[in-house]
């Protein structure tokens, strides 16, 4: 089995009614998840990773990444017999306009019960709450 590692962001921002809301991409796939993809060459560390998947899956550079989480998951493609590994960070939507990569057919900002019933992986769920929690204490 072969393991990859892939970087990626949970993306969030601020309503007018002072409620988190995440950024929720649906692939090609239909299927509902965070912006995230392997390392490149020219990737020097995750975030590098982080912030370049994130800009090509969804045109968002203007980002404030949070110095203090990250969340670590993994589960196994048996299609393709591969143990995947993803770190996702957390990052405030500042600015910008969304644009789609070709891997993804739409994209919702939801808060936080919706973005969980969107989801379909438990791990990503886990990930997602985690990151709530996350927030809701700091802020």
């Amino acid at each position: 089995m072969k393991n990859t590692f892939c970087y990626g962001f949970i993306v969030y921002r601020v309503n007018q009614d002072k409620k988190f809301e995440f950024l929720i991409l649906k692939s090609s796939q239909d299927h509902h998840d965070f912006p995230k993809g392997h390392k490149d060459k020219e990737d020097k560390t995750k975030l590098d990773t982080a912030k370049r998947e994130t800009f090509e899956e969804s045109g968002l550079s203007d980002l404030k990444i949070s110095d203090n989480f990250s969340v670590a998951i993994d589960y196994v493609i048996p299609k393709f017999n591969t143990h995947k590994f993803v770190e996702l960070f957390l990052a405030e939507y500042l600015s910008g306009e969304i644009i789609l990569s070709q891997e993804h057919v739409d994209f919702k900002w939801c808060d936080f019960e919706t973005a969980l019933n969107l989801l379909e992986f438990d791990n990503s769920k886990t990930a997602l709450t985690s990151a709530y929690y996350f927030l809701d204490f700091t802020s």
